[in-house]
């Protein structure tokens, strides 16, 4: 195809690779991070602090395991891609 671009499986499944360690770096990052809110929660001793503190640890650990989802959507779709390629008869 003239003014095409080239496909190289190698390289999405290379991708795949890295997004397949994003994703366990970011369920790492959601433990560490809830962990470390709900330590300073429980050294509060205040109340209204220990309760928005809840409510971080609660957000934060949410929004680390969104990411890991959708980094493992991401991850099987360049693993699929590759394999298509690689089965495609171009």
């Amino acid at each position: 195809m003239s003014g095409g671009f080239t496909v190289r499986s190698s390289v999405l499944a290379s991708g795949s690779g890295q997004m397949k360690a994003m994703t366990g770096q970011c369920g790492s990052a959601a433990g560490t991070v809830t962990e470390t809110l709900s330590g300073m929660r429980a050294a509060a001793g205040h109340p209204q602090v220990t309760a928005a503190l809840a409510g971080a640890a609660d957000a934060a650990g949410r929004a680390f395991l969104d990411a890991a989802l959708l980094y493992g959507h991401v991850t099987e779709g360049l693993a699929r891609s590759a394999h298509f390629y690689d089965s495609a008869d171009l």
